[in-house]
């Protein structure tokens, strides 16, 4: 059912569904657009201040925790399943637009008065169809799918012009290899948590690795491998019922106690006491 497949969330919804300094997975990759107000949210190491006007992708493969939502927000929030967007006829390449929407839609991307007025107007419009439009009638599909084809079009352009105007050659090398060794923590921090690692992935030597994330982000590498690590390790006790010892597998510790000393450092609480925190 469509229903199952594409969500469109108001401020209404989005505040009822949301615990304050709860860190999660999502399900499902969604985008948040937000007219007004100001929301202050964390994914992985990144601190994000998203201003009115302005949206940012929610990706499957992140922890987020909102740490404060102002009053008198207006949001809509487009929850979907990949494989219903994969299903669309789309004259673009899916990959390489989805790859400039990771790029550029990470942290707050800004939107104009039109663009905004244009995303409003296709989400109103998804929203009655899907809340209010019987499922049964004819064409209802069809004209689900032409809504979201519009959003998906008009996101596909507008992404696409910012991130050929914002060129990397601005950046200089120091950045340059910090953005390549936190987008390689992202991916492999799971199973590798020595710097060694990812300095030889990037052929430089430890040391100057070390040094340059140092200078550049202020944290040392060491510390950014264990803030992924700590976040995925938050997610999975607040968000889901899984064992403590299967969670430490998981993330790869040698035995439950090494997690549990890991955890209590940390947060000094052990695992299961900052779980209890989440329970009603």
């Amino acid at each position: 059912m469509i229903a199952d497949d594409i969500k469109v969330y108001t401020e209404k919804d989005f505040l009822e569904h949301l615990i304050i300094g709860h860190p999660y997975h999502p399900k499902n990759p969604a985008i948040l657009f937000l007219k007004k107000g100001h929301i202050t949210l964390k994914e992985q190491i990144h601190r994000i201040e998203l201003c009115e006007q302005s949206a940012i992708l929610i990706d499957t493969n992140s922890v987020y925790e909102y740490l404060h939502i102002s009053e008198g927000i207006e949001l809509y929030m487009l929850i979907y399943k990949r494989s219903y967007v994969e299903k669309l006829t789309l004259k673009f390449n899916r990959l390489s637009v989805y790859q400039n929407v990771r790029q550029v839609m990470r942290t707050n991307f800004r939107l104009d008065e039109t663009e905004i007025s244009g995303f409003w107007s296709c989400l109103t419009s998804l929203k009655f169809f899907l809340k209010q439009y019987p499922a049964s009638s004819m064409y209802f599909e069809e004209i689900v799918e032409s809504l979201m084809s519009a959003i998906l079009y008009q996101l596909a352009g507008i992404v696409s012009e910012a991130n050929s105007e914002d060129s990397r050659s601005a950046m200089t090398r120091s950045e340059q290899i910090v953005l390549q060794f936190i987008k390689l923590v992202s991916d492999n921090y799971l199973e590798e948590k020595s710097v060694g690692f990812y300095a030889e992935k990037m052929f430089l030597s430890t040391r100057h690795l070390s040094s340059v994330v140092k200078e550049v982000t202020g944290k040392t590498a060491n510390q950014i491998i264990t803030e992924f690590t700590l976040n995925e390790a938050k997610a999975l006790l607040s968000s889901t019922i899984k064992p403590v010892n299967e969670i430490a597998y998981l993330l790869k510790f040698s035995d439950v106690y090494s997690f549990s000393h890991f955890i209590k450092k940390h947060l000094q609480l052990s695992p299961t006491d900052y779980r209890n925190q989440f329970r009603k």
